[in-house]
């Protein structure tokens, strides 16, 4: 009898190499769709009706079971009230970390078990390998699409039941085979995140929590006020839009002071830093958090890994120390660590020094 895997098949060119990947390996395949009550989302983005119709299309088209998972209430607890409440405390989110841990690698895997499926199968571009006796998360073949910064949480995961199929290629070859086969998938690189509307943050902030908002000062790293801004909800770090500042040259926000409703500005070397602090930290499965470790991170998607030394680990807060400073570390988003090609550890920036 054939080895069953569920897929995580949301309507997209990489989802759908990972199904027509395994059945190409033999697998008894059976599509999975999340409904997250997005269907008022413009097409393009990860999970609204858009996406069912074209996942629904691949399903057809490959001869495999497709089923809709309601995931809407879970979604709007875990990941969208997050998402509000981080911006209301001035921290920065980073939703898809969040939705990896709960939904899709939270509520999937566990349908995944119900369903009978060996492995919970995606389209991320990361990979998951067995070293000795432990399975490891690992950065993705292609430099350019490595999703390994979205995916730290998966560290407390059992790694062996979950597969990243596109991690081992680079996106233009999976778009080739995919193409070659006819598959109906969706080209259009997805959204980061998928629950905004044309109108991007400021129109969700705007909706969902306009009374919320107060007005406030507008400082500089010197304690000068230069201006009122509408809501610290409605800036982050390294931002400069939205200042209506008329200071003879570029200022940035530099620190959000939530406490005060304040708003700090500086020019923009004033936005870089050495030394971060974060907590919530998860750690690879044995692995050793020694002081004076060096160790390569990253405090944002884009961002390249860069060297960066243990300074102090307590259990509860890690200090590191990069090599070169970083460019406007955020309170809100996450630090990954690497070691190598390995994913070792990740957690969330508190604040920097």
């Amino acid at each position: 009898m054939k080895k069953r895997v569920v897929v995580a098949l949301s309507g997209g060119v990489d989802s759908a190499f990972a199904a027509h990947l395994m059945l190409k390996k033999g697998y008894q395949v059976i599509a999975l769709h999340m409904d997250l009550g997005l269907g008022e989302v413009e097409e393009g983005r990860c999970c609204g009706w858009h996406a069912e119709k074209k996942a629904r299309k691949i399903a057809a088209f490959l001869n495999i079971p497709f089923y809709v998972v309601n995931l809407r209430d879970k979604f709007r607890e875990k990941v969208i009230s997050y998402f509000i409440s981080s911006y209301l405390s001035g921290r920065t989110p980073n939703p898809c970390v969040v939705c990896n841990r709960f939904i899709k690698f939270g509520e999937l895997l566990q349908k995944t078990e119900e369903l009978g499926g060996e492995k919970l199968v995606t389209g991320h571009y990361a990979r998951i390998e067995k070293e000795g006796d432990k399975w490891v998360l690992k950065r993705g073949v292609d430099r350019e699409k490595d999703q390994s910064y979205f995916l730290f949480s998966l560290l407390k995961k059992p790694l062996d039941r979950i597969c990243f199929p596109a991690g081992e290629l680079r996106k233009e070859e999976v778009i080739a085979e995919v193409k070659r086969c006819g598959i109906p998938a969706g080209f259009r690189e997805s959204q980061e995140v998928c629950f905004l509307d044309k109108g991007g943050i400021k129109s969700l902030l705007l909706k969902k929590m306009k009374s919320m908002c107060s007005p406030g000062p507008i400082i500089t790293t010197k304690g000068k006020k230069v201006g009122t801004h509408p809501g610290i909800s409605f800036f982050t770090v390294g931002q400069r839009r939205g200042l209506h500042l008329t200071l003879g040259e570029p200022y940035y926000v530099v620190r959000i002071i939530p406490e005060e409703n304040t708003i700090v500005v500086g020019r923009k070397e004033e936005l870089f830093s050495r030394i971060l602090m974060a907590e919530n930290m998860l750690w690879e499965r044995g692995y050793r958090v020694e002081e004076e470790k060096v160790v390569e991170a990253k405090v944002r998607y884009r961002a390249k890994p860069a060297r960066a030394r243990i300074l102090a680990w307590d259990g509860k807060r890690l200090r590191l120390q990069f090599f070169q400073a970083q460019w406007a570390i955020t309170s809100g988003q996450a630090v990954v660590i690497y070691e190598g090609e390995r994913v070792v550890g990740g957690g969330w920036i508190k604040g920097t020094e």
